[in-house]
């Protein structure tokens, strides 16, 4: 993963992210509904983005110090400019983040967007013992509708690779679920993700584009999603 591509393409895409990530958010209102009977005094928001789910978790635990982290600096100046100024935003590495200790870290449709190994044993040195790691991600099975028409697609990661990395838990529970999206054409798919700088699609042809070959419209996709719990 080029992160410095990463880093730039989020923070483009930070000042229409809160209007354009719809699924991403709909992704944050469920992680959060699963944290119903906890009670965290320590809260990490592993690849914050504008700090949508941020700001949730402060209102929810008001007593609770939360801190939202990401790679592009435009995400978390975006972040800053919203409406609670309690919660801690700082530009930060998830993979090597090491300030301070947690019992709630949270990664909502963030860890695509980073090295499995490296993040996942951060976060087991960040947790405190029996603290919670929640997350949501996105499968290999997303957009694969792309890939059959031909554009490249990065490779998400699988869900027993997640499983691999989740073995030094006590506790985990993992499932996997096929959420479909439609847009008036693929054009305006490319376009949306390119808006939230989610540029995971390289926009090249691997095969010739002819009269004779058309992208359906509407287009539906495919994305995988991966969710996670898990406690030290």
């Amino acid at each position: 993963m080029n992160k410095e591509l990463v880093r730039a393409n989020f923070s483009r895409g930070a000042a229409v992210y809160d209007h354009e990530a719809f699924l991403q958010k709909e992704l944050a209102d469920q992680l959060l509904a699963t944290l119903a009977d906890l009670c965290p005094t320590r809260i990490l928001d592993l690849g914050c983005g504008t700090g949508y789910l941020t700001r949730r978790l402060a209102e929810r635990y008001p007593r609770a110090f939360v801190v939202g982290v990401d790679l592009a600096p435009g995400m978390i100046e975006a972040a800053r400019r919203g409406p609670l100024r309690s919660v801690k935003y700082q530009v930060a590495d998830a993979e090597c983040f090491d300030e301070g200790r947690y019992d709630l870290i949270v990664a909502n449709a963030a860890l695509q967007w980073m090295d499995l190994p490296r993040v996942f044993s951060n976060v087991l040195k960040l947790l405190d013992p029996g603290g919670w790691f929640v997350f949501s991600t996105f499968g290999p099975r997303t957009l694969e509708e792309l890939k059959a028409c031909g554009f490249r697609v990065n490779n998400f990661p699988a869900l027993d690779a997640i499983a691999e990395r989740l073995a030094p838990f006590s506790k985990k529970r993992l499932q996997s679920e096929m959420i479909k999206q439609t847009f008036p054409g693929v054009r305006e798919l490319i376009a949306h993700l390119r808006s939230i700088g989610a540029n995971s699609p390289t926009v090249q042809i691997t095969r010739p584009i002819t009269a004779s070959r058309r992208f359906p419209r509407p287009f539906a996709v495919t994305y995988e999603v991966i969710r996670g719990v898990a406690v030290k």
